[in-house]
């Protein structure tokens, strides 16, 4: 009996699509999660298509993410919406989180939206700034925000002296 996955799966150093039935045995062995497995009651046109493949244009990742229970690979495309939430630069490929804008005031929602009159030329950044404390706020997302932002660091400053770095550039406020 062939096996057809009911969801899309990272098996084997590869995403196999929901709708799979080409899967190796050796790989589909190592799948063991029974919710992975579409059964014979499944509606087929139903069957959650996952992630669509990468097209070579937008952000790409380094190596799978979950956002919301929904896996993403570097094989994948990204959502604006879900890239967005993915604040760790080491995701992304070259180390640098996509510039996708805040996805506000914009008809179309993909993040291209202009900034506004009293933000253009002056030199603020469009790519918002990495947390202060906890996930995604290390020395290297510091560093890919001021790298993305055109302000000069020193490559060898701590997380603290970053942050310095951006309130002089007038990037965040001060704390």
């Amino acid at each position: 009996m062939t096996k057809r996955l009911a969801k899309a799966v990272f098996a084997g150093g590869q995403w196999w699509p929901a709708g799979a039935d080409n899967i190796p045995e050796k790989v589909a062995a190592t799948i063991r999660n029974p919710k992975a497995w579409a059964t014979e009651d499944d509606d087929h046109d139903g069957a959650d298509p996952g992630p669509k493949r990468h097209t070579g244009t937008g952000p790409r990742l380094v190596r799978p993410v979950s956002v919301d229970g929904a896996w993403y690979g570097p094989d994948d495309e990204v959502p604006d919406t879900v890239a967005r939430r993915i604040r760790n630069p080491k995701a992304w490929v070259d180390g640098v989180m996509p510039d996708l804008g805040d996805g506000k005031g914009d008809d179309k929602a993909d993040g291209d939206t202009p900034p506004a009159d009293d933000e253009a030329g002056k030199g603020k950044t469009r790519v918002p700034a990495p947390p202060r404390s906890g996930p995604g706020s290390g020395k290297d997302a510091w560093r890919a925000f001021l790298g993305a932002s055109n302000v000069e660091y020193d490559p060898e400053a701590g997380q603290r002296e970053l942050i310095a770095t951006a309130e002089r550039a007038g990037l965040v406020d001060s704390e």
